[in-house]
Formats: structure tokens, sequence, C-alpha cells
């Protein structure tokens, strides 16, 4: 009896088999596919989502600029201590919404400027003194006056602007890079 269970349990451990390496390849195969399929329906949008809002960005490069080639319409007024700076937009239409207008010299100030804000309190209007401040529409011009003791900017003799484009976005405002800088002349 005690050979007969012998026999037996020496024939159900060779009757048990282990996965093939057939089965187990085929196995580690769907699993990196579910895999693959899980991190791509997370990636691929994430990308293709960045991808657009960044492309925003390329459409607005050349659409603002601070314009330096007519004289007196962009410059820096020791006397009456005012910057004016005159940004010129572009035909592309393409949706802005405002802009980042700084002025650095030893220390710097921001303005974001959106169409209606008054920005008064902050030392900045339209050249010919009226508010609300406007941004320019397609291939238009617009002038802002910036008085420097207002604005933190008093005794500043070296002066640049920069502007940053701030554009609609899927899920509100996209900050772009700076589309323009130059110095600014005494008037």
């Amino acid at each position: 009896m005690i050979q007969q269970k012998q026999i037996l349990s020496s024939k159900m451990i060779n009757t048990k088999k282990g996965l093939s390496p057939i089965v187990s390849t085929i196995l580690l195969i769907l699993i990196t596919i579910a895999a693959v399929v899980l991190v791509a329906g997370f990636v691929i949008p994430f990308v293709r989502e960045n991808l657009d809002e960044s492309k925003v960005c390329l459409d607005v490069r050349e659409q603002l600029k601070i314009n330096t080639e007519e004289e007196g319409l962009t410059c820096h007024s020791v006397t009456n201590r005012n910057v004016s700076i005159q940004i010129a937009r572009g035909t592309n239409d393409v949706d802005i919404r405002g802009f980042i207008l700084g002025i650095y010299g030893a220390s710097s100030k921001t303005f974001e400027i959106y169409e209606g804000t008054d920005l008064s309190a902050q030392g900045i209007k339209m050249f010919d003194g009226t508010l609300p401040l406007d941004i320019p529409e397609l291939g238009e011009e617009r002038t802002y006056t910036v008085n420097l003791t207002t604005a933190g900017l008093a005794g500043e003799s070296q002066l640049r602007a920069k502007i940053m484009p701030i554009m609609k976005g899927k899920q509100g405002s996209i900050n772009c890079p700076q589309t323009d800088n130059a110095k600014i002349p005494k008037c």
C-alpha cells in the first residue's frame, strides 16, 4: 500500500505542469500591450493639449511690437518723469486678451494691460490721458504713458521696455514669452 501511494504521488507530481514558455511569453506580451495602452491614453492627450497651447504663443510671435521708429512716441521724459510707449499690433487675427508691459532700469515694474482696465493708481494711462486702457486692434497702435514716480521707478535714467502677450487658452489665459524688447530713448 505504501508503495502504491508513492507511485501515485510520483505520478501526480509528474502530471502537475507549470505554464509552458509559450503561454508565459504570450501573457508577458499582453501585459506589456495593456500597459502601453494605459500610458498612451494619458500621455497622448496631455502632449496634444500642451502643443496646442504652445502653438498659440508661436502664432503671436510677431504680432505685438514696441514702436521705436517714430520719434517721440516711445521715449523717456526726464523732466516730466514720464515714459511713453507705443505698442503696434500686427494684422494676423490672433486672440490677444491683453499683454504684460515691463519697464526695466535699476529696478523694474510690470503692468497687465487688458481692454477696459484702469491702472491709473499704478501710474499708467493712455497717451491722451484717457481711461480705461485700450489694447491695439488689428494693424493699429496704442500709446501708453507711465508716470515713473507713481510706478515706483523715479530716478531711473536708462530704461528698457518688454512686452509679453496674454493669449486666450482652453483653460484660461496663457502668458506667452516676450515678443519685443526695446531701449527707451530720451525725448
